[in-house]
């Protein structure tokens, strides 16, 4: 059986699935398209391509996630008709380091991969300067989004009121 993964380096170390290599990842600016096959027996079953995405949340929001395994988002409130993944990290940091930590005492910056034909019907929207760059994706179509998201949801760096200057990693 073959299985390739591929992978960035972050900064910090990490094991592949089955903890069999070690690894480096390095923070990107933008979102990042990557193949992984999956494999069975002698013949590779598929190969998808992924997108990597960061969203900032709180910790409400955060607990849903680890409630559903690290596997979904949770359904927007009324008043959210827009579930927004950001494509750039920094800018993942910058919300939640200076709009969550302010609103909840603790902001998280997580990253997960999304199938990235899937990811492709929504348009990226600039919601702001260069690099503030977004998928809207609508509320009713979040399950649908939540099915195509690849592997787990990771929490890759965390703020607290008291975390000035700090970059957050976990």
């Amino acid at each position: 059986m073959t299985v390739r993964h591929a992978t960035y380096d972050s900064g910090y170390g990490g094991s592949l699935p089955g903890g069999s290599q070690t690894f480096r990842r390095k923070p990107l600016a933008f979102a990042l398209y990557r193949p992984i096959a999956f494999c069975g027996g002698e013949e590779e079953a598929a190969v998808t391509e992924t997108m990597i995405l960061w969203r900032p949340t709180g910790p409400a929001e955060l607990e849903l996630v680890r409630a559903s395994g690290w596997k979904a988002w949770p359904p927007r409130l009324p008043d959210q008709p827009i579930f927004y993944p950001v494509l750039n990290e920094q800018y993942a940091i910058m919300i939640a380091r200076d709009w969550n930590v302010p609103a909840s005492g603790v902001g998280y910056v997580t990253r997960f991969e999304v199938d990235r034909e899937y990811a492709s019907r929504y348009p990226v929207q600039q919601a702001g300067g260069r690099d503030i760059l977004e998928l809207w994706v609508p509320a009713e179509e979040l399950d649908e989004f939540n099915r195509h998201i690849v592997g787990l949801i990771e929490v890759v760096h965390e703020f607290r009121g008291d975390d000035a200057g700090d970059d957050g990693r976990v």
